[in-house]
């Protein structure tokens, strides 16, 4: 089932890092975005 939750963006440059606070807010009922840099964020922004 997929989340119906706040969305939130997740941006940092570690891998281990995004995959950790994407399953502790998915957990949560978060919708997750991951992206791994300030570019890919501002492109996931504009979407």
């Amino acid at each position: 089932m997929p989340n119906s939750g706040p969305k939130v963006l997740i941006v940092d440059d570690e891998a281990n890092i995004r995959q950790s606070l994407r399953g502790v807010l998915s957990d949560e009922n978060y919708q997750c975005t991951v992206v791994e840099s300030g570019e890919a964020c501002l492109d996931a922004l504009t979407r």
